[in-house]
């Protein structure tokens, strides 16, 4: 089937997922790389003596880990498809998930409190909302609205005020603000359905006669190297950030000569952001 009766769902897509690979080799090889150390990490077995159980930031901090190369693997088959806003959706995860890590480097098991308190805050506010909203609560059991009500007493009781978590203030905390301003980027121009956002689905013609709607696997393909860079920054981060919190052996290593790989993929200060910067515009 062809793109015009599947969309991206083609078995047809396989020759553009060749070509963007291609295309994009050396971000493609350092995705390679990065990915085999994050899966090194999650499966190396380890021991962790602790009494904090479950709730130790090292164990915290490898699952929080495991969410953000889950992110950086489901935004690697996205972006060899060209399917740049989707891509880029995943990616701003990751950038939250690399701030999640770095506020666990930095406070360790106060961070854990912080990831606690923010997580109850969520699910007061939402059960709060859940039960004064009455085209909800018609659908919900008299069963579960007490279970509810009985979570939100209990939730309260606990000696740590309940206080979600403000990523911005995150980033600043821990020195990542310079991810703050990718991620703003690819909240407005990716992940909201902003104008902006929507406006990557149309043809920018030079001419009146040659706008319209844009839908084809060539849709975003003049962003493929940028989102590449924004999701190998990341995941370097996230990367350097777990091996700070647990360390595993070799990794610090390799890592640095991926870093390096990195460092000459990037292009160089002064490039035309017009083609293919890592600048968010």
């Amino acid at each position: 089937m062809s793109f015009q009766q599947e969309g991206f769902l083609s078995p047809d897509m396989a020759k553009h997922i060749s070509s963007i690979r291609e295309a994009q080799a050396g971000w493609f090889e350092l995705i390679q790389t990065l990915n085999r150390l994050s899966q090194k990490i999650i499966l190396t077995q380890r021991e962790i003596k602790s009494a904090h159980g479950f709730s130790d930031y090292r164990v915290v901090g490898l699952l929080y880990f495991t969410r953000a190369t889950s992110s950086f693997q489901g935004a690697t088959l996205l972006v060899e498809r060209g399917m740049l806003v989707e891509a880029n959706t995943l990616v701003r995860s990751l950038i939250e998930t690399v701030w999640v890590l770095a506020g666990l480097t930095k406070d360790k098991q106060e961070f854990v409190k912080q990831l606690g308190s923010a997580d109850y805050a969520e699910r007061v506010a939402a059960g709060n909302w859940y039960m004064n909203t009455p085209s909800v609560t018609e659908h919900v059991s008299a069963e579960n609205m007490e279970k509810m009500k009985a979570f939100i007493v209990k939730s309260q009781e606990g000696d740590v005020p309940l206080q979600k978590l403000i990523l911005q203030n995150v980033a600043s905390d821990t020195g990542l603000s310079e991810l703050y301003a990718i991620y703003r980027h690819l909240s407005h121009h990716f992940a909201h359905p902003s104008l902006t956002a929507a406006a990557a689905f149309t043809v920018k013609g030079p001419s009146p006669e040659d706008k319209g709607i844009f839908w084809s696997p060539e849709y975003g393909l003049q962003s493929v190297g940028t989102t590449l860079g924004y999701m190998c920054t990341a995941m370097i981060g996230a990367t350097l950030t777990i091996n700070d919190i647990i360390v595993t052996d070799g990794v610090a290593a390799a890592l640095s000569k991926a870093f390096d790989t990195y460092k000459h993929l990037v292009p160089e200060p002064g490039y035309d952001k017009s083609q293919d910067s890592l600048v968010p515009l």
